[in-house]
Parts: structure tokens; sequence; C-alpha cells
């Protein structure tokens, strides 16, 4: 495989080392969440983050470059209660709505996933967000991830 097909969908540093694009986080503390209320998720335990676009402090990925980027997010949401409970989670990209999940979980408890593409320019920044109908908690731990890498 030639130098260019190598470096498709990979950024170039200055010395011509392909740096790639990939980052993965998880939650490393419990978050209440109201219902009436939509936080952010957060994700504040850094497992690698290959070209330095993630933030933990802020969860909060800022791609470097254009480009074509896959995401995945997760969120293990538990209620107090067994009832049924309706929870989004959302993917936005500057503060839009870009890939929705809405789950009803049938026990007031369980992991809520969505993923997909978005197209990125630089500097576009990407969060994580959670609505729910009973008021509950995010739980720590790999259940509750986000990751993404750069396609192309």
């Amino acid at each position: 495989m030639d130098k260019k097909k190598a470096a498709r969908g990979n950024a170039k540093s200055k010395t011509g080392v392909i740096r790639k694009s990939a980052f993965r986080a998880i939650s490393d503390q419990f978050q209440n969440v109201s219902s009436a209320t939509v936080p952010q998720v957060l994700y504040g335990q850094e497992q690698y983050d290959f070209n330095k676009e993630y933030k933990p402090a802020t969860s909060t990925f800022t791609a470097k470059h254009n480009g074509v980027y896959a995401f995945f997010a997760s969120a293990f949401y538990s209620t107090e209660t067994s009832d049924p409970v309706t929870v989004t989670l959302v993917i936005f990209v500057n503060d839009t709505s870009q890939l929705p999940v809405v789950q009803t979980l049938s026990a007031g408890r369980g992991v809520v996933v969505t993923s997909g593409t978005a197209k990125l320019k630089k500097g576009d920044e990407v969060q994580v967000f959670l609505q729910a109908t009973v008021s509950g908690a995010i739980a720590s731990g790999a259940g509750t991830r986000f990751e993404g890498f750069r396609v192309r």
C-alpha cells in the first residue's frame, strides 16, 4: 500500500508521521439526572486519544481536521423504581442534535446506545447529552462510554 492510501483518513504531522484520529473515554463518576433537565453526559476518564482531540475535563471532542467521523456513545441509566423509563441519548455537533436514539428501559435500568457518522469541519465540537422521563442516575464505568475515529 502506498503512503497516500495509508494516510487516507489520518492526519500527517509536520514531520510526515501519520497520526490517527481516534479516542475513547469512559465515565469516572456517578451522575444524578433530574427528569426536568438535559445534562451533558460526563466521560472524564480518557482511555486513549491518538490526536489530542478529546478533552476529559469537558467531555468534548474537537476535530482537528475536516472529515467524516464515526462516533459511539452509551450511558448506563437506572432509576430507583422498576417502572419503565424512556431515555433519549443524543450526540451533538456544535450544539445541534446529530445522532439521537430514544429507548424505553422496561425495568427502569439499562444501557442506552447511539452511534453513527458525522461530517465535521476543523474545530467542530462533539458532546453527548441525555434526557429521561424519570429521574435517575448515569453509572460510571465501561457501560457509559464515548468513542470515535476519523473514517476519511
